[in-house]
């Protein structure tokens, strides 16, 4: 007997993921979030738009909303997937590692603010699970 229409290989949404976040498509990942999670990807989608988040925190500095699109488009995001674990109980996890870093010149109180935000290494744990039949980041 065969078994059709289940879930696959949690590793091509793994990838997916990684992939949308490299590019920046951070809206391109909403659609592969969990229910429970959709709330927290907006909140990522809008950080990264710039409409909320950390960001916010700069245009007290005087930063505008120029600038802070050109942080974002001074983004690099390089991430890596590694192993990808189906558990078997309709869950996964993903390991992802890389580097993110910014490269914009944008200045705030006279010096450039990528040179007041340090690279910062990924090392994390993607989790998975299986919802309305599909693999989802969760």
């Amino acid at each position: 007997m065969v078994f059709t229409g289940g879930p696959g290989d949690p590793r091509k949404v793994a990838q997916q993921g990684v992939d949308m976040i490299n590019s920046k498509d951070f809206a391109g990942l909403q659609p592969l979030a969990c229910k429970k999670d959709q709330e927290d990807f907006q909140k990522m989608l809008d950080t990264f738009e710039g409409k909320s988040g950390e960001f916010d925190e700069l245009k007290e500095f005087g930063v505008t909303d120029s600038d802070i699109q050109k942080l974002i488009d001074g983004m690099k995001i390089e991430l890596q997937l590694g192993n990808v674990k189906d558990n078997g109980d309709n869950t996964a996890t993903a390991k992802v590692t890389g580097n993110m870093s910014i490269t914009a010149d944008v200045e705030i109180m006279g010096q450039n603010l990528a040179d007041l935000i340090p690279d910062q290494p990924i090392d994390e744990e993607f989790k998975l699970i299986v919802e309305d039949g599909s693999w989802k980041l969760c």
